[in-house]
């Protein structure tokens, strides 16, 4: 599972990255591009807690959150982007982050009082 939480977690970060450039068109700038770093941070956060964790309950959780993190912000990229472009399609970017947070910092909290236990 661990394993299928990193493809679709790198899916994900590729599919915000590759959406975000094209989102910039042809004037790719590095504001634009600071923007959607912020925008992967929780992502790679949560790889990056992925890959500390060593419990197999704790896999199995972060696993689960990073798959559902990933395939909902693929989601809201299309939807923003193919379903029901607009002007304010690229705020967006602006959201993802907003529920990304909080959702990866209670699973990086669960997972750390897991791991302590033992």
């Amino acid at each position: 599972m661990k394993i299928f939480a990193y493809i679709m977690t790198v899916l994900g970060i590729v599919a915000t990255f590759g959406l975000g450039v094209y989102a910039m068109g042809e004037t790719v700038t590095v504001k634009g591009l600071l923007i959607l770093l912020v925008v992967m941070i929780p992502l790679l956060f949560g790889l990056w807690v992925l890959s500390r964790t060593k419990e197999k309950k704790s896999i199995a959780v972060m696993s689960t959150v990073l798959i559902l993190l990933s395939l909902a912000g693929m989601a809201m990229l299309y939807d923003a982007f193919s379903l029901h472009p607009d002007a304010q399609s690229g705020l967006v970017f602006f959201v993802l982050p907003v529920y990304q947070f909080p959702v990866i910092l209670i699973a990086t909290a669960a997972v750390f009082f897991r791991e302590r236990k033992k």
